[in-house]
């Protein structure tokens, strides 16, 4: 082992660094129950921060906390899991994710109490929890309430006339119940959550009233010394769904129906709701419309999905304008007043953000690849016509440089390999697309380059693009360098009832050498690389994503897999035949899926586009060309025309 030491000092480039993670790896591999496993898993977390040090690239400091992670996963019991879990809080501290390292270091002081690392975690845990008002673990608190409970923040909500999504926020991780109430005398039907040791600040408990036709309104009080109940008084829903994400701690409730009321149609755009006091309301900003047209803490349950009152009508289109986005803060006179019912057991569905995860076998595989020069392209052509056609009955997705993969979704509900919305002939009018992270969240950097400043360049031109070329009326989730949950993201989607929705990311990978273009729909992870892109774009860790795939197969089990699909083949397949037409030497990594939290919930097709990757030293060059970014623009246009005519001639058949 100190011999691998002396290699790290020694070495000079990123390959270097690189080959003494493979060779750790492999003393790992080579038998992961010898007693220099843990300190081989310990080095390469090492190595990796090391090489952020030297290379400044944030991948490699991902990497770094997910092998710190693993020793204390893997060896809990062993004398350096303590070291490992010090470690990785010390670097989600560097990192400003403070509730993320005092949870770390909690864990030293619960599990690791007679380690040495024990005085170290509760020193710098009080540092944290006081600096930062995150609430110490119950060994550390005070003998005060305050000190004991939870704080339950104001809730936000995004809201049309047929879908209303709630987030329910909170200072640290909590327990919670929910229970579906009958209407009863003058008591309306009504769903209330219930978070255990909890407070909420009475600044917070007036009614919040939303009146969108499913719900009146929510109400928040503390119903009694120690619990705080949330309460979502009905007007007409369908159906709900209830989950909750970590990093920061929230419960998101998605409500869907036909609204009672109809809403009155204005003119002009939209305006923030004025009856919020305290904390500024998120705008969603319409655009006009265009004329002719990786597990730290185990799953407790699965998700919450029970139909209510049966609707099959489909609602009328609502005006874009009549869309509601509003957080609340206004001071109380009031508090939720106790509901009379059973307690539910909890209903949980547990997806906890940590960091990236290290590089999958295909992703090793990749690296053997010799890249291939990549020529200085010509000034944009005409964009070709290429369309991925999809012969009748066959139902898998293409992934993989084009190999069918066999544990992709099977596709349900077609017919001859026509679906649903085919036989239906619903076309495309909408569309919502995504420029991922944004504001505080960079996304993946290399070489000078942001991803979140590429995505957006990308995603404004792809708008205009699908505006004055192909005539669909198209909004972004955000128009500038701006953070918003991911959450938010897809609410957005939903409250403006898009007919598609495209999330732009650029890629990342730990190896230079890994290259490409791939685009992922919604579905369980079928194999590790997948895993390991939506684990970075989650902020989570590729072991999270595969524990909860059991609980997110239920969750999803409403959500457009099959047209999703068919959407991810025309965009991938367009965009790669498009660039290479124009000259670029493009490798295509094919059409996969994965549970992107993005994409969880939304309502209509959706899917996730990966242009390039910033940490390839050629692609990253390509990334700062506007030929180049115009280019993909028009071919990810011209995949979603193609899917569209594809569906219309479908339906005509």
């Amino acid at each position: 082992m100190r011999q691998y030491e002396g290699n790290v000092r020694a070495a000079q480039d990123r390959d270097s660094w690189l080959e003494l993670v493979r060779q750790s790896r492999q003393l790992y591999l080579k038998n992961p129950k010898d007693e220099q496993a843990p300190a081989a898993l310990l080095l390469m977390g090492q190595i990796h921060r090391g090489m952020f040090g030297r290379f400044r690239q944030t991948v490699d400091l991902d990497e770094s906390q997910g092998y710190f992670l693993d020793v204390a996963r893997v060896f809990p019991k062993h004398a350096l899991a303590d070291d490992a879990l010090y470690t990785a809080a010390e670097i989600a501290s560097e990192r400003g994710d403070y509730a993320r390292a005092a949870e770390l270091l909690t864990r030293i002081v619960q599990q690791h109490a007679h380690g040495d690392r024990v005085g170290q975690a509760t020193v710098l845990l009080k540092k944290i929890c006081v600096d930062h008002n995150i609430p110490l673990p119950e060994q550390l608190r005070d003998p005060t309430p305050s000190g004991q409970l939870a704080t339950v923040l104001p809730v936000k909500y995004w809201s049309s006339n047929d879908y209303t999504r709630i987030v329910i926020r909170a200072s640290q991780q909590v327990k919670f119940s929910s229970q579906l109430l009958e209407e009863v005398d003058d008591q309306p039907r009504r769903l209330y959550l219930d978070f255990n040791n909890s407070f909420i600040d009475p600044k917070y408990r007036t009614p919040i009233p939303i009146e969108d036709g499913l719900l009146k309104r929510v109400r928040t009080g503390q119903f009694n010394p120690s619990t705080v109940r949330v309460v979502l008084d009905i007007e007409s829903i369908s159906d709900y769904k209830i989950f909750n994400l970590k990093d920061p701690f929230r419960v998101v409730v998605d409500v869907q129906g036909k609204a009672k009321m109809k809403l009155v149609e204005s003119k002009g755009k939209p305006e923030a709701d004025s009856r919020v006091v305290g904390v500024p309301p998120p705008v969603v900003d319409t655009p006009p419309l265009v004329d002719g047209r990786p597990p730290a803490v185990p799953l407790e349950a699965g998700p919450i999905d029970r139909p209510a009152v049966p609707d099959k009508t489909l609602p009328p289109l609502p005006p874009l304008d009549k869309i509601v986005a509003s957080e609340r803060s206004v001071p109380a006179d009031k508090a939720v007043e106790p509901e009379k019912a059973v307690p539910a057991a909890p209903l949980v569905v547990e997806l906890d953000d940590q960091k990236k995860r290290k590089p999958s076998e295909a992703g090793k595989a990749a690296e053997t690849n010799k890249t291939a020069e990549v020529r200085k392209p010509p000034e944009p052509e005409p964009v070709p016509k290429v369309a991925a056609k999809l012969p009748s009955g066959k139902t898998s997705v293409q992934s993989n440089g084009g190999k069918k993969n066999g544990k992709a979704a099977a596709v349900k509900g077609s017919q001859n390999g026509i679906t649903l919305a085919q036989q239906l002939g619903l076309g495309v009018r909408r569309i919502v697309i995504d420029p991922g992270h944004g504001g505080k969240d960079p996304g993946a950097t290399a070489f000078g380059l942001q991803e979140k400043d590429i995505v957006l360049q990308v995603s404004k031109k792809l708008a205009e693009i699908l505006r004055q070329r192909y005539g669909y009326e198209v909004s972004l989730t955000r128009e500038d360098d701006s953070f918003h949950d991911l959450e938010e993201r897809t609410a957005i989607a939903n409250t403006r009832q898009a007919d598609l929705f495209l999330s732009i990311h650029v890629n990342a990978h730990p190896s230079p050498k890994v290259r490409g273009i791939e685009t992922f729909f919604l579905n369980l992870a079928t194999n590790e690389e997948a895993m390991r892109v939506a684990a970075r774009e989650n902020a989570t860790s590729s072991h999270n994503i595969s524990d909860m795939q059991n609980i997110l197969a239920d969750l999803m089990k409403n959500s457009k897999i099959q047209e999703s699909s068919r959407l991810a083949e025309f965009v991938q397949d367009n965009m790669v035949q498009g660039l290479r037409q124009a000259k670029y030497t493009t490798k295509s990594l094919g059409v996969k899926q994965a549970p992107f939290y993005v994409l969880l919930g939304a309502q209509m097709p959706a899917v996730l586009a990966e242009i390039s990757f910033v940490s390839h030293p050629e692609e990253a060059e390509l990334l700062r060309q506007d030929a180049y970014l115009e280019r993909i623009a028009q071919q990810i246009a011209a995949g979603v025309a193609a899917y569209t005519q594809h569906a219309t001639t479908a339906a005509l058949r």
